[in-house]
């Protein structure tokens, strides 16, 4: 159902969620560098996959993918594993403005800046709310005040321990 990567002392670890029944049509990679992230993407969406999630992290330097797609029906999506924070606002806008909103999110920090690697996608459609740049109090003032909303992904940097970062979407369950 999801795989992610995270760093520790340096190096990449993995996690992975099951589900017992799921269906076993997916592709899973871990630890790609781009250009063989960038050719298994090319590949699998040629065979009508699309992307579930793209974790990424720098090891020594280097981008590492951690990535699961599955044939599932997204209508318009894109991927995009290198936005930079500061950039975030506008590409968040041009995908709105095409009815897609984040699917998955991801925050890593490469060479000091923050960068979201992001699934936008036209479904599921509802009521929804997706922040970025988010302090560890504003996180939590927006996880309090979601009602109804169920949080779909969560992701966060490590800046200090008094300077955390986060990105987050909620949505509402179907």
């Amino acid at each position: 159902m999801h795989v992610d990567s995270v760093l520790a002392g340096g190096q990449p670890r993995y996690n992975a969620i099951f589900k017992h029944g799921a269906s076993k049509d997916f592709v899973a990679h871990h630890g790609q560098d781009f250009a063989s992230f960038d050719a298994t993407f090319e590949s699998v969406t040629q065979k009508g996959y699309s992307s579930v999630n793209a974790s990424v992290v720098p090891v020594n330097g280097q981008l590492r993918y951690t990535t699961l797609y599955r044939k599932q029906n997204l209508g318009s999506w894109v991927l995009l594993p290198g936005i930079s924070k500061s950039d975030y606002q506008q590409v968040y806008d041009d995908n709105a403005a095409v009815g897609r909103r984040p699917l998955y999110v991801n925050a890593y920090k490469h060479n000091g800046k923050v960068f979201y690697s992001v699934v936008f996608s036209q479904k599921p459609p509802g009521k929804r709310k997706d922040r970025h740049g988010l302090s560890a109090s504003s996180y939590q003032s927006e996880f309090k005040s979601a009602g109804s909303l169920s949080i779909q992904a969560v992701s966060g940097v490590d800046a200090a321990v008094s300077n955390h970062e986060y990105i987050a979407i909620w949505r509402q369950e179907e």
